[in-house]
């Protein structure tokens, strides 16, 4: 399934969206469907993800390392 085109992306979900690091590994997130995000490496080999939002905020993964497990994001206000 395609990701809902630009004009149709839940704002909160597209905030998401961009480079996120995990120690020294890039990753970035994008939007997928159903009100989901995938997280893929930017470049090289590494673990790739979708997650699926649940109510109250927490996201939780539907494939690979992460199935089954909760996540919430953490950030500033500043978006860092």
């Amino acid at each position: 399934m395609a990701p809902p085109p630009e004009a149709e992306a839940d704002e909160e979900l597209l905030s998401l969206t961009g480079p996120w690091y995990w120690g020294t590994y890039a990753y970035g997130l994008r939007l997928g469907p159903e009100r989901g995000v995938v997280l893929e490496p930017l470049r090289g080999p590494g673990r790739r993800a979708r997650f699926r939002a649940l109510p109250g905020g927490d996201w939780v993964g539907l494939n690979g390392y992460y199935e089954g497990r909760r996540s919430g994001w953490c950030g500033a206000p500043t978006g860092a």
